[in-house]
């Protein structure tokens, strides 16, 4: 009935004809005697709306009922001759006749229609089949004119991926490395891990999902990873996949497209940059090999920031608050120990630090640790020394030939005026001092000792016993 729906409007049409017929009709079963025979309205509501076959079916309902009304019953021959002479085989004649016309123009109609639908089908998707061949061409041109350039223009390329890379913190250069792969290579998902003992712990993602970074850590004998870490050379999928340790990793046979190692200043590979996803026409050797050439230069880049962050942390000064650095306080501190051990002199090591000092804002900690900086130079003798402590908004100041007694007024004033300047940005509370002081003729040890005596008596017991170690 769903893919007929007629048959069961005409039966319902006809039903609701007769029921008319028998309660307001009754003396003209059939409407014999009408002058608008209402079975013509079925007739045209379903040959005009459906087409041919339709048409006959209600037509041949129609003649067969009116017949039937006519006699009350099935008639016979002689019955239906006179039926004939009598001209009331007309109305059923008209009927048929009606029907297999309107039927017939109506499926012309629908054949039409049929056919323009099927032909604009079939013209919609040609359309779609030129679109997508466009966009493919669209695509590989783009390609192909980011792949065809010059020797001048790859050189200005990789000189200016590393000037980005060789001025990048130690923090970015992570991130600032697959940015440029992304935006030269048309790679869409792309990961850096750096081996931390026996894992491979992920640093940075790009085009990675939420559920994807829930697991950042991975163990290297489980990973197909461990095949170009251990061979420490990139590998594409094809070379991961002709390894023979290869066949351990099959479930992990779809996750990376190529992978390149990061090494070490001794040739040790200390991480991996993976290739998961990128376009299929950007797939390929050379574009493979400028990859390589990129991930080399941020390994280069991280090792000189790397080394240029050592070099900083052992410098005697420190730029930022412009006093010694906290690596030369054991150099400084071991050489005033020793003399006056030996000649029989005072000495005394004292602790500042800036209570709360690790709830206040970033900007608010540089200026009170400057402020402090400032107050101590203004008030300490000249052959005092200051150091900027290895923890934060901690400063430690060296006292040769005095005690905490001799240095107790400028404790005393340094306090009193950091105090009374600084607030913690509430105009309410003022930041205030922790000060502790340690005398040699107090302490036993050595000077490690005695520094960490001058810590814990400001409140800075945390703090390691071998920190500060003379390192030679």
């Amino acid at each position: 009935m769903k893919k007929r729906p007629y048959l069961l409007e005409t039966l319902i049409g006809f039903a609701v004809l007769d029921i008319v017929n028998l309660l307001f009709f009754r003396y003209d079963l059939g409407f014999v005697h009408s002058a608008i025979h209402p079975y013509w309205f079925m007739i045209v509501l379903i040959a005009v709306r459906y087409g041919l076959f339709p048409g006959i079916f209600v037509s041949a309902v129609a003649s067969a009922q009116f017949i039937l009304l006519y006699f009350g019953r099935i008639p016979g021959s002689l019955e239906i001759e006179k039926m004939i002479e009598a001209g009331h085989l007309v109305m059923p004649f008209l009927f048929m006749l009606g029907g297999i016309f309107m039927g017939a123009v109506r499926q012309q109609l629908i054949d039409n229609e049929s056919e323009g639908a099927s032909r604009r089908n079939e013209l919609e998707a040609e359309l779609k089949a030129l679109r997508s061949k466009y966009d493919a061409e669209v695509k590989a041109r783009k390609i192909l004119e980011a792949r065809i350039v010059g020797e001048s223009t790859t050189i200005t390329t990789l000189a200016d991926v590393s000037l980005k890379l060789f001025t990048s913190s130690h923090a970015d250069i992570f991130k600032t490395c697959l940015q440029i792969l992304c935006d030269h290579f048309d790679i869409h998902k792309i990961s850096l891990y750096l081996v931390e003992n026996d894992y491979l712990v992920l640093k940075e993602t790009v085009g990675w999902t939420k559920q994807e970074l829930v697991e950042g850590r991975v163990h290297i004998k489980k990973s197909i990873m461990k095949i170009p870490l251990a061979r420490k050379k990139a590998m594409n999928i094809k070379e991961m996949l002709a390894d023979p340790e290869s066949h351990a990793f099959m479930s992990q046979y779809g996750l990376l497209l190529a992978s390149f190692p990061i090494l070490d200043v001794e040739g040790k590979a200390i991480g991996l940059v993976n290739i998961e996803n990128m376009d299929f026409l950007s797939y390929q050797s050379q574009n493979l090999r400028l990859i390589g050439m990129v991930v080399n230069m941020m390994s280069k880049a991280l090792i000189q920031r790397r080394m240029q962050d050592s070099l900083i942390y052992h410098s005697i000064w420190d730029k930022e608050l412009g006093v010694h650095s906290c690596t030369f306080f054991a150099f400084i501190m071991a050489r005033e120990f020793l003399r006056a051990r030996a000649y029989r002199l005072k000495l005394c090591v004292t602790c500042f630090k800036i209570e709360s000092f690790q709830f206040l804002p970033h900007d608010a900690q540089v200026i009170a640790l400057k402020a402090l900086v400032a107050m101590l130079k203004k008030f300490c003798a000249p052959d005092d020394a200051v150091f900027r402590a290895e923890y934060d908004g901690i400063v430690m100041v060296v006292s040769p030939f005095k005690n905490a007694e001799d240095i107790a007024g400028f404790i005393k004033a340094v306090r009193d005026e950091f105090s009374a300047t600084l607030t913690d940005g509430t105009k309410k509370s003022p930041l205030t001092l922790a000060v502790g002081s340690a005398n040699i003729e107090d302490e036993d040890g050595g000077y490690q000792a005695m520094a960490q005596r001058a810590l814990r008596t400001c409140g800075a017991s945390g703090m390691a016993a071998g920190t500060y170690e003379h390192p030679i």
